[in-house]
């Protein structure tokens, strides 16, 4: 007797035998939704594994309340978190570990690079480590940084301040 139903996802037993569970089920196509492979249950976990060399590595996908996480596992065993999705927001790197971003444009290769080691943003550019910020502009472009204001009252804008002030601190 065999414990599988027309939704389950079906495995193999301690008993050596055909079975499932309703924590992993499958729903066929139907209408204009796709098929669903739904894991369900406290806190499921989505492990993907590259064991084919010396190193293990792993991506997992974890759901935890209402937060979903990523997660990979480095050549040196260590687990970092990669992503973290809420409904009210979305980190990366939120264990502040040295996980660089970089997006890539379609002509330019750094068009925005965050090197986390240094704690420094690149746009156009990879960033120079003795800047924050670091926009390269090759002239191709009619401004290297415009800042623009749409408001259509008597106030001013846009403002652009710059501001240095030595009795503040962090």
């Amino acid at each position: 007797g065999a414990a599988l139903t027309d939704t389950h996802i079906g495995f193999g037993s301690a008993a050596n035998l055909l079975t499932g569970s309703a924590n992993f089920t499958f729903t066929e196509e139907s209408g204009g939704n796709g098929p669903t492979v739904l894991l369900t249950g406290d806190k499921p976990i989505f492990q993907m594994r590259d064991d084919t060399g010396a190193t293990l590595y792993r991506t997992e996908f974890v759901q935890s309340g209402a937060s979903m996480f990523i997660f990979h596992r480095d050549s040196t065993g260590t687990d970092k978190e990669l992503l973290r999705l809420s409904n009210s927001y979305i980190r990366i790197n939120d264990d502040g570990l040295d996980i660089d971003v970089k997006m890539e444009g379609e002509n330019v290769d750094h068009l925005f690079s965050l090197d986390a080691a240094q704690d420094n943003i690149g746009i156009a550019t990879a960033p120079d480590s003795d800047a924050l910020l670091h926009i390269k502009d090759d002239g191709s472009k009619a401004a290297t940084v415009r800042v623009e204001s749409t408001d259509t009252d008597a106030d001013v804008g846009p403002v652009l301040e710059l501001k240095r002030n030595p009795g503040e601190t962090a």
